[in-house]
């Protein structure tokens, strides 16, 4: 299915208000369409495009053939073989020679700059609001534009540029970071996969996850395929490569998940059961708890992230159907359940995962205390040594107090950050369009602004707008909105206007060539685009309007008078004619609304662009405070402003998405593990230190360019802390249920409080390590891979989340506040009614101080249980 990143005006906001009014009065079609902006090919050569006259024709012939070839083209696609009329979708080229053909010769010279040596096309397409497969309309506009530069042969060169183009250039590096995360990525990670097990035959435990992998890709590609045509959801470019980031990184930590459980346990024949009901049971909490924190999403009121979400649920769903019941027929159906396990000593037997643990649910109450016990933790273990520390009373604080005294600094930058709309974060640093465009803003910043215009529409209500009271308006509006500087607040007082005094009063029709030649040279004396300030002035053209020059009400009577003669195809007087092409352009049909282009100088999704458009609408409210507006209603469109508005939107609606995001992860922790408060309030603590240490390091490293990231302190994409939001937090979670689960599994199987969060951290901190490792191969391999500054910046916070929880929250600080509150107040009450004598690893629960156990209380007089390291079990 074709990606759009197109932001779309919401209901209620100001651009949305703008869109209704221009649809009220347009019928929903126009050729500036502020949702279907323009694509802007630019011709350049070494030598002027428009003399000798070879070089002339060459160039015309080349537009011409462009023209010829549009509007010969069936605008259709593979599931509409209608061709598309001119009232759904038609195309139409504005250049040098189109102005001149119609005799508008000085807006033809705003075409071209540099002495003539470049030329700018603007590719206008005009859609109807009902046309169905609107996407691929565009997309086979964009593939023709592309193949006719590419095949023609011409002494100059073609550039494109354009939102449109924009969109292209991000889908296309998307899709070349996929090819890079196959080829390099997911290689990286199999071979992690392979050393990380070491009970497991690395000659055959990478089957496993590419299957697995695989069958996942397939699962969710076929899901969302009739889910998108059904819906018509809008699908952002990103949203491939972060279901793909997704589908390796939790394949190969399912796959870590359930494997390290089959070729642990040692009870012949019960493997399978053991992997499915311990290890399934894992990844169904992990994967449950991540797919409601991206279903979060959908509490967003914008498609394109309501896309993400949905597909990252689906990803993630797939991920975890497919690990468990693939994995669980190749073991079972294919000798690969015996070829992947490597025979071990003895000695080195594994806890007791048989069948009195694997016959009861995780969580039993009902564990019967087993007679025997294997030397599970041996002293040497670096397990087993950081366990001494971080259980010890007095370590353990001082190892918190150095753990938060580092994390809270960074996570304080977190409150400091500053999201942008540019584009350009969006965009691949090597992407033709974006390098197209900068350099048209340096050329000719006014044509620069066409692929991104403004457009101020005044809407009369119940009276016509082409009055003399309906010019008053827009002059008043136009005037304040030009004391606007793009770049600086300061008022610039002097405006140009064109009056018609000298011309023939209104109601009079005269001979055009006679009465009119000496005043119409005057006015065209006075209207002279040369003079324009192309660094700072936006530039407003329109009836009442033309290049920043006001153009008066009596003047545009006159040229309207000029056409209406019978003998004139159209007004021969350049200015009338000019005139009268804007108002068939930009008033809408019932003479009751009419707009005003506008064009910067800048990047109007940039902050200075942003600057004006809010300066502009404050302009607007302040008019309209006056009363100064006589009753007409005046809206500012653009595609800056729906971007801005919409944005504004979502940022509003994320306190409630984290909000319910983390009560729904605290009410699943508490039903997972029946803990009424303790798990679920240090899930949600130890996962919002995360969070906000990891958002405050990518302030660090991208704003404040601390680590030499960027060349220049550069500004951080508003979609970068949305879309980390609910990864960072499933990550977080993913791990915690996997250490919570193991702990609590030795615990209701007999062993002491110390004793269960050392082997529970023994059996599982190799596994959650190498699944970090894994997940910061995925995700940070965008770092390298990817040349897109929004991918960067998201890679780069995911990837300090994932290290952070990885190697310092599942590591040190949660077997710390274990081993505080201890694991019987956390979840676990309703076991030691079945547990008489508990059993301890030497070196842990040696006084016995999981007292709070009552049933651990009466079992006093007959001592602990002691693990010897010799794997005996001894009474003291």
């Amino acid at each position: 299915h074709d990606t759009d990143s197109t932001y779309h005006p919401l209901p209620g906001t100001l651009s949305g208000q703008a869109q209704d009014a221009f649809a009220k009065r347009y019928n929903e079609s126009d050729w500036n369409d502020p949702i279907h902006p323009p694509m802007v090919m630019i011709l350049q050569a070494n030598e002027s495009l428009l003399d000798p006259e070879p070089r002339l024709n060459e160039t015309k012939a080349f537009v011409d053939g462009l023209e010829s070839l549009l509007n010969e083209t069936c605008w259709k696609t593979p599931w509409d073989k209608r061709c598309s009329t001119e009232d759904e979708f038609d195309v139409r080229v504005l250049s040098y020679f189109s102005w001149e053909a119609i005799e508008l010769h000085t807006v033809a010279k705003t075409m071209a700059a540099h002495n003539n040596t470049v030329l700018f096309l603007e590719i206008q397409y005009m859609m109807s609001s009902n046309i169905s497969h609107t996407r691929e309309r565009t997309d086979q506009l964009l593939d023709i534009l592309w193949d006719y530069t590419a095949s023609t042969s011409v002494n100059f060169t073609a550039h494109h540029t354009g939102i449109k183009w924009f969109q292209r250039d991000l889908s296309n590096d998307t899709k070349t970071d996929l090819r890079r995360m196959d080829l390099f990525i997911l290689p990286l990670a199999l071979l992690l996969l392979g050393i990380v097990l070491p009970r497991a035959n690395p000659l055959f435990v990478w089957i496993f996850p590419l299957v697995s992998m695989i069958s996942t890709v397939c699962c969710w590609s076929t899901i969302l395929r009739f889910t998108v045509l059904r819906w018509n959801w809008q699908v952002t470019q990103l949203t491939p490569s972060i279901m793909m980031s997704l589908t390796v990184g939790m394949g190969l930590d399912y796959n870590l998940f359930l494997l390290s459980r089959y070729v642990e346990d040692e009870t012949n024949g019960n493997r399978l059961a053991v992997m499915i009901r311990q290890g399934g049971q894992v990844v169904f909490m992990s994967g449950v708890t991540l797919m409601c924190t991206f279903l979060g999403l959908l509490l967003l009121p914008l498609n394109m992230l309501q896309s993400i979400g949905l597909g990252a649920a689906v990803a993630i769903g797939s991920a975890m159907v497919m690990n468990v019941t693939v994995n669980a027929a190749l073991l079972y159906a294919t000798p690969l359940g015996r070829w992947i396990l490597i025979k071990e000593r003895r000695s080195t037997r594994v806890p007791p995962t048989s069948e009195e643990t694997s016959s009861e649910p995780l969580l039993s109450t009902a564990a019967e205390n087993s007679n025997t016990t294997s030397n599970i933790v041996p002293k040497t273990s670096l397990w087993f040594r950081l366990a001494r520390f971080l259980l010890h009373p007095v370590y353990s604080l001082l190892i918190l107090g150095a753990i938060l005294l580092c994390l809270l600094p960074v996570a304080y930058f977190s409150t400091k950050m500053e999201t942008s709309l540019d584009f350009h974060l969006l965009l691949p640093q090597s992407s033709p369009s974006l390098e197209a465009y900068e350099e048209l803003l340096e050329q000719d910043p006014a044509i620069a602004g066409t692929a991104a215009p403004f457009r101020l529409l005044f809407d009369g209500g119940d009276k016509s707008i082409d009055t003399t009271e309906g010019f008053d308006v827009m002059h008043t509006v136009v005037k304040e909105l030009m004391k606007l500087d793009v770049s600086s607040p300061h008022d610039l007082n002097e405006t140009a206007s064109l009056e018609s005094n000298a011309l023939p009063g209104r109601g009079t029709i005269v001979d055009v060539d006679a009465a009119w030649a000496q005043p119409v040279a005057s006015v065209g004396r006075r209207l002279d685009l040369s003079v324009l300030d192309k660094e700072t002035k936006a530039h407003f053209t329109g009836i009442s309007v033309v290049q920043n020059q006001m153009v008066s009400y009596s003047l545009y009577d006159t040229a309207m008078k000029c056409k209406a003669k019978e003998h004139v195809h159209y007004c021969k007087i350049e200015w009338m004619h000019t005139l009268k092409v804007l108002d068939d352009q930009a008033t809408s049909p019932d003479r009751k609304a009419t707009y005003v282009s506008i064009t910067l100088p800048v990047n109007p999704f940039s902050q200075e662009g942003l600057d004006w458009l809010a300066k502009a609408r404050s302009s607007l409210e302040k008019l309209q405070g006056k009363e100064d507006l006589k009753g007409v209603e005046v809206y500012l469109q653009g595609s800056a402003a729906m971007a801005e508005d919409t944005v504004g939107i979502v940022l509003k609606s994320v306190p409630r998405m984290v909000v319910t995001t983390l009560v729904v992860v605290f009410a699943l922790m508490a039903f997972f593990f029946r803990s009424a408060l303790i798990v679920p309030l240090r899930s949600v603590v130890s996962i919002s230190l995360t969070l906000a240490f990891s958002l405050g390091a990518t302030v660090l490293a991208f704003q404040e360019n601390l680590l030499g990231l960027t060349s220049t302190d550069d500004e951080i994409s508003w979609l970068v802390p949305i879309l980390a939001f609910p990864i960072i937090v499933g990550l977080a979670l993913d791990y915690d249920v996997f250490l919570t689960s193991r702990v609590v599994e030795f615990y209701i199987s007999g062993w002491a409080r110390q004793s269960s969060v050392v082997t529970g951290l023994h059996f599982t901190g190799n596994i959650i390590t190498a699944a970090g490792g894994i997940m910061a191969v995925a995700f940070g391999g965008l770092q390298w891979t990817s040349h897109t500054p929004v991918l960067i910046q998201w890679s780069f916070a995911i990837t300090t989340a994932v290290l952070l929880d990885t190697f310092v929250m599942r590591t040190m600080v949660v077997p710390i506040l274990m081993g505080w509150m201890g694991i019987r107040e956390q979840c676990c009450k309703s076991a030691d009614e079945a547990v008489t004598q508990r059993r301890v690893v030497e070196g842990f629960d040696s006084s016995n101080d999981d007292g709070a156990d009552d049933a651990e209380d009466e079992a006093d007089d007959a001592g602990p249980a002691v693990v010897t390291p010799t794997g005996s079990v001894v009474d003291v």
